[in-house]
């Protein structure tokens, strides 16, 4: 059976990734993405923006906890997730809707000095590639 909950979005991260840890020591990154509306009205100098809350585990979230640079762009692919939970302080259900990330590209690594820029040439547009040691990847 095919699964319809896909979510594709470009944007740039609203804070610094936060590295945390679940009960059963997966680490995760929770942080809200903005991405543009380009809907929004001309007349405005700034275009609007959706702020999505987006969830990142594994070892996708260390690499992008590692790699990604502080508010930088992110290509996030993923599914939509709602849920609830109670609240400790005042007892009410708390309701909410994020993206579970599936894969993220990051745009803009931590060590910009470094990101080299390789020609595609099928779309002959570039693609960031950063200078990093095979060792320090995660998924060796």
């Amino acid at each position: 059976m095919m699964n319809n909950n896909k979510v594709y979005l470009r944007g740039r991260a609203t804070q610094e990734y936060e590295l945390k840890y679940y009960a059963n020591n997966t680490p995760y990154i929770d942080f809200s993405l903005a991405v543009d509306n380009k809907l929004a009205s001309k007349d405005n100098e700034r275009s609007k923006a959706f702020f999505i809350n987006v969830r990142v585990s594994g070892k996708t979230a260390e690499y992008l906890g590692r790699y990604g640079a502080p508010k930088g762009q992110l290509i996030v692919w993923g599914y939509l997730e709602q849920g609830s939970y109670k609240n400790q302080s005042s007892g009410q259900n708390v309701y909410y809707t994020r993206v579970v990330a599936e894969e993220v590209d990051i745009i803009d690594y931590r060590k910009k000095e470094t990101v080299e820029t390789q020609q595609n040439p099928f779309t002959g547009m570039g693609a960031f590639v950063p200078d990093v040691d095979e060792e320090d990847l995660p998924f060796n």
